[in-house]
């Protein structure tokens, strides 16, 4: 499996990617995929018994995507797949069980 990662000035800094879908192996309509992720913070940890440690994951959402939405670049295709809908999923690790939505 090869990392493919879009790039680009406008891209926000910390939490946000545009990774190649092949990283989520459930996700077979996107070749895409806009990654965002929250990482927990001190303030996180005193408020949660689950959370062990600053920067640890929180929650992590899953977006497909053809295009960057931050500057409007279309990703280039070795697919040719692009669902004509959205898809994504939101995985919410701040429970003793990963809640998946």
């Amino acid at each position: 499996m090869n990392w493919l990662e879009h790039t680009c000035a406008n891209l926000p800094a910390g939490g946000v990617a545009i990774v190649s879908s092949s990283q989520y192996g459930w996700v077979t309509e996107w070749e895409w995929c806009l990654v965002i992720d929250r990482e927990a913070t001190e303030a996180d940890l005193e408020e949660s018994h689950i959370l062990e440690e600053v920067g640890e994951t929180m929650w992590t959402t899953v977006i497909g995507v053809s295009h960057c939405p931050f500057c409007g670049d279309r990703l280039a295709s070795t697919t040719g797949r692009c669902a004509p809908t959205v898809h994504f999923q939101h995985m919410d690790y701040t429970a003793w069980h990963t809640k998946i939505q």
